[in-house]
């Protein structure tokens, strides 16, 4: 039988295109409510130059 693997990317992804900054406290409540649904596997983060990855304009 074929499995299937769900990774979830919302905390690497996700947050990472809000305009405004998103508290340390919010992002661990996001990914512990994840783990809650028992996922598998969750990506939190990604090391990646700054200069490949657009940054978000900041708020005026």
């Amino acid at each position: 039988m074929p499995s299937l693997q769900i990774n979830e990317v919302a905390p690497r992804d996700g947050l990472q295109i809000e305009a405004d900054f998103v508290p340390t406290v919010d992002k661990i409540r996001l990914i512990d409510a994840l783990s809650a649904t028992g996922l598998a596997r969750i990506e939190t983060a990604s090391f990646v130059s700054p200069k490949a990855i657009p940054q978000p304009m900041p708020a005026r």
